[in-house]
């Protein structure tokens, strides 16, 4: 059944009066010059020609109307257009006009957000470690953190890189390695190197744990990318067999130097390697096999351990001689198939 006719209009009568006394509560702390001028600059930014001329005409009329609350329909549609460039890939004009907002709203979170990602994007790493370092962690996604990871590197911020870096890649399993974390990895272990020797040990595991799951990437050649891998692998090796040297861990330092050996033809690695090889197999009184190691690295003539390979050769090879080095070249042309 329908409500009668006066009580209809009694409710309306009650609706009406709550919409009024909304309204009178909603203080209008403006006066029509003052809305006029916001019009105005809605349009101004509308129809200006660049990003930074839409980001004065939006922003000179907040810094002079700071109280009103027009303002926040102001920095709604400055959000707006910063959206908009970076979704439609401009991501210079999103830099310039985050910057510009960011200079009068520091703590502006989306300009915070869109202005680093965007800096990152043009490869302004300066900008975007500035601006991404001053996002509340609360709201620092793994991506933003990737991105403060290597926009510090690339602008030298060592400390801060690492720091991030780490970050990036604490939880991270191998098979989920990019060519950029394998960079980061990379990166890290070479921070530590004379500083701590047990950071350059895992980072050289991951780093070879991730080299052996990683595929080609996509618009890298397969040689390229083998002669990458190969590369960082010795090196990887080489570094866990220093690693095993300095803690007299033998059979590791002969383990990690020969595996050094089976991807790398640098003259210098090989020296290395062999010198050390040589002088495991010497501490476990396995004199025959070291002395084919220090003939192996004798023979690169100029290399950096060659004459040290050389000096210990001689040495064994007068040990077992009756203290004296005739027949030492034909013993090294026969191992070395010279």
């Amino acid at each position: 059944m329908s409500l009668p006719t006066c009580l209809r209009f009694g409710v309306m009568v009650s609706l009406f009066g709550l919409l009024t006394l909304a309204l009178a509560a909603q203080e209008v702390d403006y006066d029509q010059d003052q809305y006029n001028a916001y019009m105005a600059a809605m349009k101004a930014a509308e129809e200006a020609s660049s990003a930074a001329a839409q980001a004065d005409a939006l922003l000179d009329y907040a810094k002079a109307n700071p109280e009103l609350s027009l303002v926040k329909y102001v920095y709604g549609k400055y959000t707006e257009l910063m959206r908009g460039y970076h979704s439609a890939g401009k991501h210079q004009d999103v830099v310039t006009m985050g910057t510009k907002l960011l200079e009068h709203q520091p703590d502006d979170l989306n300009a915070l957000l869109f202005t680093a990602d965007s800096a990152f994007r043009v490869q302004d790493f300066e900008k975007a470690a500035k601006y991404g370092e001053q996002i509340p962690e609360q709201n620092r996604t793994p991506g933003l953190v990737y991105l403060l990871a290597i926009s510090n590197q690339k602008s030298n911020n060592t400390e801060a890189f690492v720091r991030y870096g780490e970050m990036v890649l604490a939880n991270l399993e191998a098979k989920d390695y990019l060519p950029g974390h394998l960079d980061i990895a990379t990166g890290i272990r070479g921070y530590y190197v004379g500083k701590n020797s047990n950071k350059v040990t895992e980072y050289s595991r991951k780093l070879i744990a991730a080299l052996n799951e990683a595929a080609t990437p996509q618009g890298i050649s397969d040689s390229d990318w083998r002669k990458y891998t190969r590369g960082e692998l010795a090196v990887s090796y080489v570094l866990l067999g220093q690693g095993a040297v300095q803690n007299q861990n033998w059979s590791e330092a002969v383990a990690n130097y020969s595996k050094a050996l089976n991807y790398t033809g640098d003259r210098d690695i090989r020296s290395e390697a062999l010198y050390h090889i040589g002088m495991g197999r010497f501490r476990q009184n396995r004199y025959d096999s070291a002395m084919e190691a220090f003939a192996q690295g004798a023979v690169l003539r100029g290399a950096s351990n060659a004459q040290a390979c050389r000096g210990q050769l001689e040495y064994l090879y007068k040990l077992t001689h009756n203290g004296s080095t005739a027949g030492i070249e034909e013993y090294i042309a026969r191992v070395t198939g010279g």
